[in-house]
């Protein structure tokens, strides 16, 4: 089979364009023994990791001091998270919809602080702008 072919049997399939369907050709791994030692070196590997996986969680937890340091840290990571988010929270926000996300363009405490930081937004845009366009 061609990959001609097999395009136009993958969109037919799956109801897709064929311009929405990517087909690619790994040749380094083609043949089945290669894929068998790639999956025994593999198998080695991960034995391997888990092992020393195993021997770090038990140096670490003979470790009492590491530990209640552990501790303090999932405390405050929790903490830390609320806390800088709370500093960077404002009340209203406004922002431009890009593609499927949101492009955050002012935000404040009352609508005034807003339009005062899409004001100064749009000032700085506009002096990128023109500096770009004297100096190129």
């Amino acid at each position: 089979m061609t990959r001609d072919q097999a395009l136009r049997r993958i969109a037919k399939l799956t109801g897709a364009s064929p311009t929405r369907i990517r087909l690619d050709v790994y040749e380094k791994l083609s043949s089945p023994e290669r894929r068998a030692a790639a999956a025994a070196e593999a198998a080695e590997a991960r034995e391997r990791l888990e092992a020393i996986e195993a021997e770090v969680a038990a140096i670490i937890a003979a470790h009492a001091r590491l530990q209640e340091l552990y501790a303090e840290r999932r405390t405050l990571r929790p903490i830390k998270e609320r806390a800088g988010w709370a500093a960077h929270y404002r009340k209203f926000t406004a922002g431009l919809l890009e593609g499927i996300g949101i492009l955050v363009i002012g935000s404040g405490d009352t609508w005034e602080e807003v339009l005062e930081a899409v004001e100064r937004r749009q000032a700085r845009q506009r002096e990128e702008r023109e500096a770009r366009a004297a100096g190129g």
